[in-house]
Order: structure tokens, then C-alpha cells, then sequence
């Protein structure tokens, strides 16, 4: 059974999106299968796996929204092709504001 790690905070500025890319890191370090799930709007976890959010078809809103199942939006990690990730796309900006 998989284990789930969530990295959650309100406040702005505090770590999460590094902590959460640097978790995924060290986990597949050890050799273990990592799903990131982007949900912020400004999708820094998304450009840190080396992916471009204006590419990205399907994410984190169309999933919530239920546009999209999440097997559908899971794609593999790029710059760690052994992760997968669920990316935030220009989508997401329904759920914040869009980055400045």
C-alpha cells in the first residue's frame, strides 16, 4: 500500500513547493514510485520537473472539476522520467489568481 505525504500550508513563502520537489527527489533516490500532485496556480512544482505549463493539456482543475480523470492527467516527471506527475496548467488559474 502506498503511503501519502502532503505538504500544505496557507501562508505564502514558506517552503512547500521546494519541500515537495526535494521529497519527490530524495524518494526516488530511494528508489521508490513518486506521483506530485501541482495544485498551486503559479505551478512552480510543475516547472521545477522540468515541464512548460503552457503545455500542459490536462491538471489539477480539470480533475477537481471533473473534466478529466486523474489517470488521464498523469504524466511521467521530466527531468525525473521515473515520477510522474499531475501538472498545474493555465487551467488551474480558476482556482487563484494567475501568476503576476
Amino acid at each position: 500500500m502506498g503511503k501519502i505525504i502532503a505538504v500544505a500550508n496557507q501562508k505564502g513563502g514558506v517552503g512547500k513547493t521546494t519541500t515537495a520537489v526535494n521529497v519527490t527527489g530524495a524518494l526516488k533516490l530511494l528508489n521508490k514510485k513518486v506521483l506530485l500532485c501541482d495544485s498551486d496556480p503559479q505551478g512552480n512544482a510543475t516547472g521545477a520537473m522540468g515541464i512548460d505549463k503552457s503545455r500542459v493539456k490536462a491538471g489539477t482543475y480539470d480533475i477537481m472539476i471533473g473534466r478529466t480523470a486523474a489517470k488521464d492527467a498523469v504524466r511521467h516527471g521530466g527531468s525525473l522520467p521515473a515520477c510522474w506527475i499531475i501538472s498545474c496548467g493555465i487551467s488551474t488559474w480558476g482556482f487563484g489568481s494567475p501568476p503576476c
